[in-house]
């Protein structure tokens, strides 16, 4: 239990960034902040360190490319991405 409450105070307030990426990229329907948090806590082991590098590459990627301005031309992710295959290169 406490790795858990280390996991949520790794990812208070931060997964702000990552819930526009989830839904662009197909994974939810929502960016409801309890839900892109249940989802992860869910589906990822609970690993207090593979969390934070987890988060941290997707952190990079939301605020490199998948911005509210998102560079999808320039993303590896589009060609399994819905929102980055609708977009003109």
């Amino acid at each position: 239990m406490r790795e858990m409450e280390e996991i949520r105070h790794t990812y208070h307030g931060q997964l702000s960034d990552l819930r526009i990426d989830v839904v662009r990229l197909g994974l939810l329907a929502t960016q409801a902040y309890d839900v892109v948090q249940r989802h992860f806590e869910t589906h990822l082991p609970r690993d207090v360190h593979g969390y934070r590098e987890d988060h941290a590459l997707l952190v990079t990627h939301a605020k490199t490319l998948c911005r509210p301005r998102p560079k999808c031309g320039e993303c590896p992710l589009r060609p399994d991405c819905p929102f980055g295959r609708r977009q003109r290169s």
